[in-house]
């Protein structure tokens, strides 16, 4: 008996799907806005309010009307009572019959220029100025700064797929036997 086999072998096939993964992430920051420090200072430089110069005027010969009347009263005052003494001691030593009296001895002595000379030198004025002001205060303001800050949290995104193998059959396995012949052995 013959017999015909036909075998035709089995195909699989495959379909993968690979594995995705994707991930996205955002950082944290910090916003920051600052405010910033500050000092503000007011100054009132002094004020003068007055000058007088009146007595270093007055030593250097320059006065004002009133202080030059009394000055030169004063001096006028001085010389006459040095006159006046002088020709009282004058008179006095004329008047004693006593003493001899030379008229031109007496005129000769008062009008006689001593023979050394003194030389004085001075800085003037000698005081100072005389100088009223007001002092005034000086202001501060202080602004004291910030900083105000927000924190912005950094966020992840992930998107994740599995990856699948999927089976099939692409040719299905098949035995195809036969008989090809005409003869039947009988085996009783």
């Amino acid at each position: 008996m013959d017999l015909r086999i036909h075998s035709q072998q089995g195909q699989i096939g495959l379909n993968i799907t690979k594995n995705h993964f994707q991930m996205k992430s955002e950082q944290p920051r910090m916003e920051l806005s600052p405010v910033e420090p500050a000092v503000i200072i007011d100054v009132h430089h002094p004020r003068i309010v007055e000058i007088d110069q009146t007595q270093q005027f007055d030593e250097l010969g320059r006065k004002k009307h009133v202080s030059f009347a009394k000055t030169y009263a004063n001096n006028g005052r001085a010389a006459a009572a040095r006159g006046i003494d002088r020709r009282v001691n004058e008179g006095n030593r004329m008047a004693d019959f006593h003493e001899s009296v030379n008229v031109a001895r007496i005129t000769a002595q008062r009008e006689q220029v001593p023979r050394e000379k003194r030389l004085t030198i001075e800085v003037l004025p000698k005081t100072p100025v005389d100088i009223r002001f007001d002092i005034r205060d000086v202001q501060v303001d202080v602004r004291k700064g910030s900083v105000n800050g927000q924190l912005i949290r950094g966020r992840t995104n992930i998107h994740a797929r599995d990856g699948n193998v999927d089976v099939y059959w692409q040719q299905r396995p098949h035995i195809d036997i036969t008989y090809v012949g005409n003869n039947l052995d009988k085996i009783f």
